[in-house]
């Protein structure tokens, strides 16, 4: 079975997610989509000459298609293009196409699927040499962004009469990103917002629409948008919110070895205006995404809720760095603070405080005494050291393959200086998110990730960043939920910004009956990291948790819009879908999730799982997968136990369990919660391991 992607690109990939052909790169896909837009009913063959070979002979345009058709079976089999006479036609069974399974959800009247489907433009970025060929591009891109449209709306609808303003807010969101000027959708959203208590932001996306109409069309906003925005002021709300968005400074002169150093210096300034308490302040993962942005600063801080925006430029010169910083108020356009720093390269630590100092009184924000101190305090003395640390965060943010860099890097920065604390929290991170993905066996991950979150705590006892591993470490490997959220709320407590601190609580709360507090936690997460991918799915995670199968999947939407080869989202909405409507729904996105991830054994295993619930031979090839990839990887006996449940398999799904249970696997700190062992509760031998468990997690 062959797979094409023709919405947001245009990909062939064979049975095993192995790209066939590349967007953009030939005939082949042009034809295979004319072939695919007709569907059933086929396409002739003077239909594909006159859009793919206009300007050719009649003779040898026609050699040319003999010929592409030729490459092109030669990709998917002869069977994967059926030729009745002058007729060519897809043959659905042996090559699967996203845009037909769009088409079919639109037409069955599942608008949530249609929309996970509709992953961009049809074709988008594919280019032939043929004006008749993208003219029609653009007609059946016009045709299917319609029908995606309507879906939206159709959610939107659907959310609005459930009673649900938020999810109808997501939907009409997305709808004006396919079409920012139109003014009925924008309101729509702002009248939603408002309806779901959040009148702030409609403000802000009110302004924002307005100046885009100004900027861009060159009209003023129509009198129902500013008569809405004029009745929301006088009922007393106000979007003046202390809250500020650090952008990616600017390495001037664009020299690559000072790009990390440019990187760094606004990471670190985002992490000191993170430890005041009285401001918001938007993570770097969600502002780096406007580098080398075109979009203006009121744009901007309205589509990350920021009142304020913090820009600047970098340059270093031998031992010397220039830094120029400037404040923006997003509403007004208006300046607040700008400053030059010419000095040392010594003196950068002071440089980054003095900014956060002043950005802080240009947002009138009062800061504690406790609170300057953390500003004003250095992470290390050495230069050399923070330069190696700032090169491992550059790649620890990458994650993957980036982690074993990043602890290179960090050990090397210890080498230099071993009381830089923050290196060391560095150390503890990689560790500890070895241990979450299996990516070593978690008995040793972990214990590494607690000895050097400790040993950063020696150096500096209020460190969030150490606090917020430590309390993780504790939650999902030693199980000791008290302990983990008591050093998780000291950790908020000292830096209220810190988003990874919000999103480590919830899991806590999830599996202490707290499903609620798990969801508001990851939201305060997310308010300050809105656009990261990975929180937009960890809260959907925290959704499937508390029940909310609906919500959840629309919010696992948003994370795949942001982020579409993020694997950790379809995986999600495939196991929401699994649980709200079986398993046969759920196995399209736990295959997608599979491809995406180069075939993870975590992703394989509830992909084997759904296919054992739907009595599927594949189960079993997914077990002998899992045995071979065990000889070249450490696969996480977990794994096994989740395919083996979906077989039916109790006691063989038992023994590995035990397996787990020897190695401390995290994910058995959600025994309790997760519906895969409804099955097995009333086994002796699961109810024994869960009684330990739980013995753990009171220190009985």
């Amino acid at each position: 079975m062959y797979r094409l992607q023709v919405l947001g690109g245009a990909a062939l990939r064979d049975a095993v997610g192995a790209l066939v052909r590349r967007s953009g790169q030939g005939y082949p896909i042009g034809l295979l989509a004319l072939i695919v837009a007709a569907g059933e009913r086929g396409v002739r063959r003077e239909r594909l000459i006159a859009l793919l070979w206009p300007e050719s002979e009649n003779a040898a345009a026609r050699h040319r298609l003999s010929d592409t058709l030729y490459a092109l079976r030669k990709k998917i089999g002869a069977d994967g293009v059926i030729a009745t006479g002058d007729l060519l036609r897809i043959n659905l069974s042996a090559v699967r196409v996203d845009a037909i399974e769009f088409e079919q959800a639109v037409c069955a009247g599942d608008p949530a699927r249609a929309v996970h489907l509709y992953a961009g433009r049809f074709l988008e970025g594919f280019h032939l040499d043929s004006r008749e060929f993208q003219g029609w591009i653009d007609e059946e891109r016009a045709r299917l962004s319609g029908l995606y449209a309507r879906a939206l709306e159709t959610l939107a609808r659907g959310a609005e009469s459930a009673g649900d303003p938020a999810g109808a807010a997501r939907w009409w969101e997305k709808l004006l990103a396919e079409d920012p000027f139109r003014t009925p959708v924008a309101l729509e959203l702002m009248h939603s917002l408002a309806s779901a208590g959040d009148p702030a932001t409609a403000i802000r996306h009110a302004r924002a629409h307005s100046r885009l109409l100004r900027e861009k069309v060159g009209i003023d906003p129509p009198p129902e948008l500013t008569k809405f925005v004029r009745e929301l002021r006088a009922s007393g709300v106000s979007d003046d919110l202390r809250s500020v968005a650090v952008l990616p400074f600017v390495n001037v002169g664009g020299d690559p070895e000072t790009e990390f150093f440019s990187d760094g210096v606004t990471y670190d300034i985002i992490n000191r205006l993170a430890k005041i308490g009285g401001l918001k302040v938007v993570s770097g993962t969600s502002t780096a995404r406007y580098r080398n942005t075109t979009k203006s600063i009121g744009t901007i801080g309205a589509e990350l809720g920021a009142a304020a925006i913090l820009e600047g430029e970098i340059q270093r010169d031998g031992n010397r760095v220039r830094i120029n910083a400037q404040l923006i108020d997003a509403r007004t356009d208006e300046h607040l603070w700008a400053e030059q720093y010419d000095r040392k390269l010594d003196f950068v630590f002071a440089i980054q405080s003095d900014v956060a100092r002043q950005v802080a009184a240009g947002l009138r924000a009062t800061l504690t005494t406790a609170e300057r101190q953390r500003i004003d305090r250095e992470p290390t003395r050495k230069i050399e050291a923070y330069n190696l640390y700032l090169r491992g965060r550059s790649h620890w943010v990458r994650r993957g393959a980036g982690l074993k860099t990043a602890l290179e890097y960090f050990r090397q920065a210890l080498q230099v200086d071993p009381e830089y604390a923050l290196a060391h929290v560095g150390v503890a991170d990689c560790h500890a998110l070895f241990g979450w993905f299996a990516e070593m066996p978690p008995s040793h991950a972990f214990s590494e990730a607690k000895t050097a979150a400790l040993r950063a705590l020696e150096i500096n006892p209020e460190l969030a960043e150490a606090l917020a591993t430590l309390g993780f470490v504790q939650a999902l490997h030693e199980w000791r939920l008290l302990d983990a959220e008591n050093e998780l709320q000291r950790a908020v407590a000292i830096e209220p910004g810190y988003a990874p601190a919000h999103y480590y609580q919830s899991p806590i709360f999830l599996m202490t009956g707290r499903p609620d507090e798990a969801v508001n936690s990851t939201r305060r997460a997310l308010e300050l990291d809105p656009l990261s991918p990975f929180v937009n799915a960890h809260l959907g995670w925290m959704l499937i948790g508390a029940g909310r199968f609906k919500e959840a999947i629309r919010q696992l939407e948003r994370a795949v819009e942001l982020d579409p080869a993020l694997s950790m989202a379809h995986w999600l909405i495939g196991w929401a879908r699994l649980e709200e409507s079986g398993p046969e729904s759920a196995i399209p996105y736990l295959e997608r999730a599979v491809e995406q991830s180069g075939r993870t054994p975590w992703f394989l295993a509830h992909l084997g799982r759904a296919y054992g619930l739907t009595g599927r031979p594949e189960s079993e090839d997914v077990l002998e997968e899992l045995a071979t990839q065990r000889t070249v990887r450490y696969v996480r006996p977990i794994c096994d136990v989740l395919v083996h449940l979906g077989r039916g398999e109790t006691s063989r799904a038992l023994d590995w369990l035990e397996k787990a249970w020897d190695e401390r696997d995290p994910w058995l700190a959600f025994l309790k919660i997760d519906p895969a062992f409804d099955a097995v509760r009333a086994e002796p031998r699961f109810v024994d391991l869960a009684e330990r468990i739980e013995a753990r997690r009171t220190g009985s």
